[in-house]
């Protein structure tokens, strides 16, 4: 069915019950806003009932938000979905029989030649390069399995087909605190790309090689309808079908250039296909001319900072070095100087021991000179009335005075 046509974009979609479900719990929808081109599929959950209720809440909610917004777009799109989180719970809250109801959601976004993308919970978006013709996963579920690949637990291949691969751990209407997953940059759209928008009924019974394989097809836009027709035809085959059906096919007729960047969520299984793939095949990687030069010019900016900081580390090396001489001279002239006031201190010592070993033998000599030149004075017991000075010299010898004279007188 198609949905959307324009000069640049032309979308189908399609939605089918399965063979094993009694309702089809799966809900889309699309519109033109304000912001640009609107798609959203959602997977009810909680009973055939309570998961119809939800898809449809969120689709309808969703919807009416981007009708009145004009501003960011990521914050737009983050604020469409958690209205609609909002409105499933109190949608629960008035009807105690929908207790327990949620639903995935995604959400794309177009805006001239931009792609904004969102989701919460299992449902998936793939792109599918124009000019490569590659198929690549933008999306990571918030799944049980997923979160086990993720710790490295199982493979992806195991993920495909684990028991519990239907366990999701995000989802709107559970929880008053969502986490979304929006893209913080939109994908840049060329002329033949696809956006591929589905629920877990296409994705979870065709794999992404099959996928790949059947949107190889679609040569010109009037081919998408019918290359989505034989999707769904697999995914609802006699041996599948075990889940409602859901998927919008968004067909690029003017882009920009091929050669860009975008989100990458391939398995591990399909990056290493890829990988092998020869360059000159059709299906090999994405070629973006811009990467070379962003390892050019990245490789420059290393050189030039490790030339910097090696001369920086040279400088500081230099600096270094002196500063280590300084030390070394410091230390050796500060040695030097200890040993010479050292030497001082012990001349001193010795030169004023030797002044008081000088000035000892010089107060002897005096003291015996002292002694030697003094004058006695003796008087004679026998004779008491005369007096006989008596001069003693050095040499012992008397010398004659007057006193004798006088006694002969």
């Amino acid at each position: 069915m198609e949905i959307l046509s324009t000069d640049l974009l032309l979308a189908n979609a399609l939605t089918l019950t399965g063979r094993v479900r009694k309702a089809n719990e799966d809900s889309m929808g699309n519109a033109s806003v304000p912001l640009g081109e609107l798609f959203v599929v959602c997977d009810g959950m909680g009973g055939h009932v309570g998961g119809a209720t939800a898809s449809s809440i969120a689709v309808k909610t969703i919807v009416g938000s981007m009708k009145e917004s004009t501003g960011d777009i990521p914050i737009a799109i983050d604020t469409a979905l958690r209205k609609a989180n909002r409105a499933i719970i109190d949608e629960a809250e008035r009807n105690p029989e929908l207790t327990g109801m949620g639903t995935t959601a995604c959400v794309v976004l177009i805006n001239g030649r931009e792609a904004w993308i969102a989701h919460v919970g299992d449902s998936r978006i793939y792109l599918f390069d124009g000019g490569t013709k590659v198929l690549h996963r933008i999306t990571k579920d918030h799944s049980l399995v997923q979160s086990l690949v993720d710790c490295g637990e199982i493979d992806d291949r195991q993920a495909e087909h684990h028991p519990q691969k239907n366990v999701i751990l995000r989802a709107l209407g559970i929880s008053e605190d969502l986490r979304t997953d929006i893209e913080k940059a939109p994908v840049t759209l060329a002329s033949g790309d696809m956006i591929l928008i589905c629920s877990d009924g296409l994705s979870g019974m065709v794999d992404d090689d099959e996928i790949e394989a059947g949107l190889r097809k679609v040569t010109h836009a009037g081919a998408a309808q019918k290359v989505l027709q034989s999707l769904v035809d697999a995914a609802n085959a006699p041996d599948k079908g075990r889940d409602n059906i859901t998927a919008e096919l968004i067909y690029v007729r003017k882009g920009s250039a091929p050669g860009r960047t975008y989100p990458d969520y391939n398995p591990s299984w399909r990056k290493e296909k890829l990988a092998a793939k020869t360059p000159d095949s059709p299906s090999g990687g994405t070629k973006n001319p811009i990467i070379p030069i962003l390892a050019i010019c990245l490789a420059i900016i290393l050189a030039v900072s490790a030339f910097a900081v090696w001369k920086i580390y040279d400088k500081y090396s230099g600096l270094k070095k002196e500063l280590a001489e300084k030390d070394a001279l410091i230390e050796s002239q500060s040695k030097q100087l200890y040993e010479l006031r050292t030497d001082i201190m012990h001349y001193q010592q010795r030169e004023m021991q030797r002044q008081q070993q000088d000035l000892m033998q010089l107060g002897g000599l005096l003291f015996n000179e002292s002694e030697t030149d003094s004058t006695e004075v003796r008087i004679d017991a026998d004779h008491p009335d005369d007096h006989l000075l008596t001069e003693v010299d050095n040499a012992g010898g008397d010398s004659t005075a007057g006193a004798e004279t006088g006694g002969m007188n």
